[in-house]
């Protein structure tokens, strides 16, 4: 039973990947340039709104950038109004939506109500290569994403 205990968590993250990458032909991210034209967008599509908020300083946010030209955050971006904001230059919705530290991620129903905030990310042990971190990453937040994604749907009924 340990063995099935431990093989458990190897298998919903290990084999993420595989169920992903099996898109047809993943499109790359595309990027609504304020929230307030997601939140628009989100408003007509249905669809719930991914906020990225970064630095162009920040190297999380680099490599979470990696993470977006992969497959499998590519099919989880595809059920999203994304939209990147620099904290930089856009301050106020920065405050707006709580991002004191980078990288945070929040992600809203469509009518514009904050369902959770990701801030940052933890690499495991063992991580050596930049290529690995990048698809480590895209596991995290496109796992996020999904489940996510669900509870939108839910609360917008």
């Amino acid at each position: 039973m340990k063995i099935a205990k431990s093989i458990v968590p190897a298998l919903v993250l290990g084999c993420a990947l595989p169920l992903f990458t099996q898109v047809a032909e993943a499109k790359p991210v595309k990027w609504e340039p304020t929230v307030a034209g997601a939140l628009k967008l989100a408003k007509t599509t249905g669809k719930p709104v991914f906020i990225d908020f970064y630095a162009t300083w920040c190297g999380p946010c680099k490599l979470l950038d990696k993470a977006y030209e992969t497959k499998e955050m590519q099919a989880a971006a595809s059920r999203y109004i994304m939209v990147k904001v620099d904290v930089d230059k856009d301050q106020e919705v920065a405050q707006k939506y709580k991002a004191d530290a980078l990288p945070t991620m929040v992600f809203l129903n469509s009518k514009g109500n904050v369902l959770a905030r990701k801030v940052g990310f933890m690499l495991p042990e063992g991580i050596r290569t930049e290529k690995d971190a990048v698809v480590h990453v895209a596991k995290d937040v496109a796992k996020s994403m999904t489940y996510w994604r669900k509870s939108a749907n839910k609360v917008r009924a």
